[in-house]
């Protein structure tokens, strides 16, 4: 029990650093922040603009968190804090009631380190709500799979917190179909009107709140040319039809392993094999119940409604945790009599993977150094050019630099076609300072769209100055200036 608490504490203290960390917005978060803050309560509960979407509940409680403690990183990220330090406690408390003190303590540390899940506890995007929403779901139901006397007032409760679930995680509709069915399944196998009345009752509440939901916000989600552009490569086959569809498949049920959960495939796998087995074995409600959400999320892949790639299946790592937590303390206890070695090599491998994962240094777009750079040195009639990539992070922190909507200019995207960067560039020839902002750099078939545009700069003028930061940068070029001719 002491250790556990130990690596709780451990787990909230790595997310509060995280948090305190303070790194500047990345072009995902700048982008849903600026429907935050530019947004009114009431404009929220409508489909966002710059291809975003989130749960309703998440955007009122960032856009409440914005007007009470003021517009700044530590504002936008609190919540997911939040959800990111309950979901520590909140899975210690489902492996108690669910596992053995052993797996229990498994579970946990894999959990508390795991790489996604520290990252999006101080992420201004709702995932780490959606891994908290699964945990008080997992732990409201397990009443309805023991044995104790069920009122209707429980059953009613269940449906009002499956609601509140809902609101605050859009996949949610998969634990909640999930649970629901196995439950169903279960009462009817053993012909249990009243607790399937019961279920019943909050299934009622379910159904007509995801309606709703459905209605208003997913379905012209779902049906978003943007939305499915940009996620196109994560849609599954509903059912393989050839070696590809299943090697694909495969492929993405794996990587569910090392995405969603930062954990070592090999071993990871090994571990989810041999704890469904047993959980199979030995405790098939519960087993049932952890990976039904698994087979609705599928479905919904499969019919195009809902990408199942990375962080949109971050709801899962917790039943896939605990399953896996089965596995390696099965593992450990059938080698400890006679190959002790290898369980302990199995468990230390697995646990030092997973640490070292989680707290190496996070992926980072630093643009507010260089923004405070630019300010510093700027001057009268210079003209400040932002790559694309860039535009959404400079849009939310223009204010704080002193720049208004006017004061720059947005380049043009062009993927596909590179001449257009160099005739974009072009307008800007006649100007002495010109600085050059990068971030969210797109590469990709071999080219590096940053040195592709600084070639073209070089080839303009001169350049006069370079800062770097993390996942960022700025350049100065005169661009009124011709370059000396390049020598063979």
């Amino acid at each position: 029990m002491q250790l556990c608490w130990l690596v709780i504490g451990i787990g909230v203290a790595v997310r509060c650093w995280h948090y305190l960390s303070n790194r500047s917005l990345w072009v995902d978060e700048a982008m849903l922040a600026l429907n935050i803050t530019e947004k009114t309560f009431v404009q929220l509960l409508h489909p966002l603009d710059r291809g975003q979407a989130a749960p309703v509940g998440f955007l009122l409680v960032e856009k409440l968190a914005v007007l009470m403690l003021g517009n700044s990183e530590f504002s936008l990220r609190l919540f997911p804090l939040l959800c990111g330090v309950a979901s520590v406690f909140l899975f210690y408390a489902l492996g108690r009631r669910c596992l053995t003190p052993a797996a229990t303590l498994v579970g946990l540390v894999l959990f508390v380190f795991a790489r996604p899940l520290i990252y999006y506890s101080s992420e201004v995007k709702q995932y780490a709500g959606d891994v908290t929403v699964a945990l008080l779901l997992y732990l409201i139901v397990l009443p309805f799979l023991t044995r104790q006397r069920l009122t209707v007032w429980y059953a009613a409760f269940f449906g009002v917190v499956g609601v509140l679930g809902l609101v605050f995680s859009h996949p949610a509709v998969f634990v909640l179909a999930g649970i629901g069915t196995a439950l169903a399944v279960s009462y009817l196998a053993a012909r249990d009107w009243r607790r399937l009345g019961l279920l019943s009752v909050a299934g009622a509440l379910w159904g007509l709140s995801f309606l709703v939901a459905y209605i208003v916000v997913l379905r012209p989600l779902s049906n978003d040319e943007f939305f499915l552009h940009a996620w196109q490569g994560s849609f599954l086959p509903l059912l393989p039809r050839s070696v590809s569809d299943l090697m694909r498949w495969i492929e993405v049920f794996y990587s569910l392993f090392s995405g969603a959960m930062g954990l070592p495939v090999p071993l990871a796998a090994i571990a989810f094999w041999v704890g469904g087995y047993v959980l199979f074995m030995e405790k098939k409600p519960l087993f049932f119940l952890l990976l039904s959400p698994l087979f609705f999320a599928l479905l919904a892949s499969g019919l195009q409604k809902y990408p199942f790639s990375g962080r949109l299946i971050l709801f899962l790592a917790p039943a896939f945790f605990l399953i896996i937590a089965v596995g390696v303390a099965h593992i450990w206890e059938v080698t400890r009599q006679r190959g002790a070695m290898i369980g302990v090599t199995f468990a230390v491998v697995f646990f030092a993977f997973t640490a070292r994962q989680g707290l190496q240094p996070y992926w980072r777009e630093e643009i507010k150094p260089l923004l405070s750079y630019f300010a510093t040195h700027r001057q009268a009639g210079d003209v400040l050019y932002v790559y694309y990539g860039a535009a959404a992070a400079l849009q939310y922190y223009q204010d704080r630099y002193g720049l208004a909507d006017g004061d720059y200019v947005v380049g043009v995207p062009a993927r596909y076609d590179w001449n257009r960067y160099r005739d974009d560039l072009m307008q800007l020839r006649g100007h002495k300072r010109v600085w050059v902002l990068f971030s969210h750099v797109h590469r990709s078939s071999g080219v590096d769209e940053e040195e592709l545009l600084l070639y073209f700069l070089d080839s303009l003028g001169v350049r006069l100055d370079g800062q770097k930061a993390a996942g960022a940068s700025i350049y100065l070029y005169d661009l009124a200036t011709l370059p000396p001719k390049r020598t063979g």
